[in-house]
């Protein structure tokens, strides 16, 4: 009895530390997806300002 109590205790652990590297791993995929999203808001940004550049081009 004492054998599977450690058995489980154990796996209760490796469950443990499993769980926290998942948690680290999807607040890095979190971060990455904010920074993505914040590349793209400025890449709108330019493709306005230069879509408007060009519009005051004669012939543009």
């Amino acid at each position: 009895m004492a054998a599977v109590a450690g058995e489980i205790k154990s796996l209760a652990g490796d469950a443990a530390r499993a769980s926290e590297r998942i948690a680290g791993l999807l607040t890095g995929i979190r971060d990455s997806v904010e920074r993505v999203c914040e590349d793209i808001e400025r890449t709108g940004e330019a493709v306005r300002d230069i879509s408007e550049a060009a519009a005051g081009i004669p012939g543009g």
